[in-house]
């Protein structure tokens, strides 16, 4: 039924109005305990929340903790399998960088940022 209604309206050329009240709704739904997380959290650098709602949900508490525990999965994962005392990161996805962001405090790693290809386009 989902695929029937998403197909119409695209038919009828509405899916960015339609994209762009649930985007509204979801922001207004987590409002405010977004905005508590983020004063727990001043430092954290939370992404667009239009990045964050299409790649994830718009809920900061859960796109931090579940980005912070399957860094964790990972790392535990490469110690498993690897000795490399400074390793080195490449993210390669355009999206909020939800795990890949805590990995350098966890390993206790010099980061250097570079700007993503993404950024450009």
């Amino acid at each position: 039924m989902k695929a029937v209604f998403s197909k119409l309206l695209r038919y009828l050329k509405l899916i960015y109005l339609a994209d762009k009240l649930r985007f509204l709704l979801a922001k207004n739904k987590n409002a405010k305990r977004n905005r508590e997380f983020q004063m727990l959290h001043p430092d954290f650098v939370f992404p667009p929340d239009y990045l964050m709602y299409e790649s994830f949900h718009l809920d900061y508490k859960s796109y931090y903790n579940s980005g912070a525990s399957s860094a964790d999965f990972l790392i535990n994962l490469y110690k498993k399998f690897s000795n490399v005392i400074d390793p080195k990161i490449l993210d390669w996805g355009c999206g909020p960088a939800r795990v890949v962001r805590h990995i350098p405090k966890k390993l206790n790693l010099h980061t250097h940022t570079h700007r993503r290809l993404c950024n450009r386009l």
